[in-house]
């Protein structure tokens, strides 16, 4: 069965766009802004030319080396770059998280809108590090990807 590849990015923007929708209609959409989104094609494309560099040169680095020694430093370096990619995407996608909990808090009176999110300001704070620990804990459980990358 083949797996959809999705982006939270476009989940975000759509969801949001769809609650501006459901309460003023059209009229409420800047469209100007949804459109700016670059082209997940091009992303793809630069990605995979840049992965197949980087492949070709770890090919080009170990090719003298017996198979038993690099399997040893890659299963190492498996857990390492888990544990870097675990922190990378809490860090990255919870951003995304916490402009939606601020923007659902703003209108409500609990934040002020022009409020910014810091790790010095103890109102925020909360936010700032629920957000980073559900997303860094949902990937340090989520074995499969590792399974799946390595």
């Amino acid at each position: 069965m083949g797996r959809t590849a999705t982006s939270s990015s476009h989940a975000l923007i759509g969801g949001v766009a769809g609650a501006g929708l459901a309460y003023k209609g059209a009229e409420v959409i800047q469209w100007s802004n949804i459109w700016k989104r670059p082209s997940s094609f091009a992303g793809a494309a630069y990605r995979l030319a840049i992965g197949f560099a980087v492949m070709i040169g770890v090919y080009w680095l170990f090719r003298r080396w017996r198979p038993a020694d690099v399997d040893k430093i890659f299963r190492k370096g498996q857990l390492i770059s888990a544990a870097l990619y675990s922190l990378g995407h809490g860090g990255n996608d919870a951003q995304k998280t916490m402009g939606i909990i601020m923007r659902c808090l703003s209108p409500v009176g609990v934040m002020n809108p022009d409020e910014t999110l810091s790790l010095t300001n103890p109102r925020t704070l909360w936010i700032i590090l629920s957000c980073h620990l559900a997303m860094g804990w949902h990937r340090v459980r989520g074995w499969r990807i590792v399974k799946t990358m390595g």
